[in-house]
């Protein structure tokens, strides 16, 4: 009588493995590699990124020993980590798509490939493979459990924002990106000779990192600064604090990137006659 393929042997292992080792050395060794994906324009590591990525991480070892130990739902644990995982693959692929350079755009769509292929290939296997079957009874997905897990993560992700949110950071060196792709709103003013025009950022006391562009028909000098005390002390001629760097003078256009919180843009008219400009915020 043939013996029947069971225990944790062959692709099963090696996909145990994958759980344990791989997946999470891979997850850690990107953000060494590819820092920008996890942090903001001023290169500090962003604490909700982190979160994520050792979160899932550590729910990969989870599912691994799982199988490894051979409890009775470790295959449907299986699963939903894999869907759950290609899920939030996708979503902050295009939920911050347009915030990256073309080439990491590339490299986003090129990790964003290999997820799906990966996911394809030991999805496919946990359901049709006899080791898998024969080693554990329960192995069929329940869609209403899956509903759960995914509001269960949507839970966890809130709160690791709120947790993130809580940690204290320098407005100069942390911010929270921007989720989806900007809309561009595109604003015209006019500034009397030698007058000063103060642009207070909509919503104050979030960290984002923001692109602010200006075009104007005369040369003009325009800065963010972090408080409108600061644009006051500007005024009255005292000390005063901007960002680190976010800044262009005496141009007919520019474009800020910077990571901005509270505060707001100056615009500094030093011209003997009036001028026009537009700000566009991104």
């Amino acid at each position: 009588m043939k013996e029947k393929i069971k225990g944790i042997e062959g692709w099963l292992l090696f996909f145990v493995i994958i759980l344990i080792i791989i997946q999470p050395g891979f997850l850690l060794f990107d953000v060494i590699i590819n820092p920008s994906f996890y942090s903001y324009s001023s290169g500090i590591y962003d604490l909700f990124s982190l979160l994520l990525v050792f979160g899932l991480a550590i729910w990969s070892i989870a599912v691994g020993i799982a199988i490894w130990n051979k409890k009775r739902r470790a295959i449907i644990w299986a699963k939903e980590f894999l869907i759950v995982s290609l899920v939030i693959s996708i979503v902050f692929t295009f939920l911050y798509f347009g915030l990256y350079t073309l080439e990491e755009q590339n490299i986003l769509l090129v990790d964003l490939f290999r997820s799906l292929i990966s996911f394809g290939i030991w999805f496919s296997y946990l359901n049709v493979s006899k080791r898998v079957k024969n080693t554990f009874k329960k192995t069929k997905i329940e869609w209403k459990r899956l509903g759960i897990v995914f509001l269960v993560m949507l839970g966890v992700l809130f709160l690791t924002g709120i947790v993130s949110s809580l940690v204290p950071q320098n407005i100069e060196t942390a911010g929270l990106k921007i989720a989806g792709t900007p809309q561009e709103i595109t604003q015209e003013y006019t500034l009397e000779a030698e007058m000063v025009q103060y642009h207070e950022f909509g919503e104050q006391n979030i960290i984002t990192d923001s692109i602010i562009s200006f075009e104007s028909n005369l040369p003009t000098s325009v800065f963010l600064v972090k408080s409108e005390k600061d644009f006051n002390n500007f005024v009255d001629g005292f000390d005063y604090e901007i960002y680190d760097g976010c800044f262009v003078e005496e141009k007919y256009s520019g474009e800020i990137r910077c990571t901005i919180s509270s505060g707001g843009v100056v615009v500094w008219n030093y011209n003997q006659e009036d001028i026009e400009y537009s700000l566009t915020f991104k």
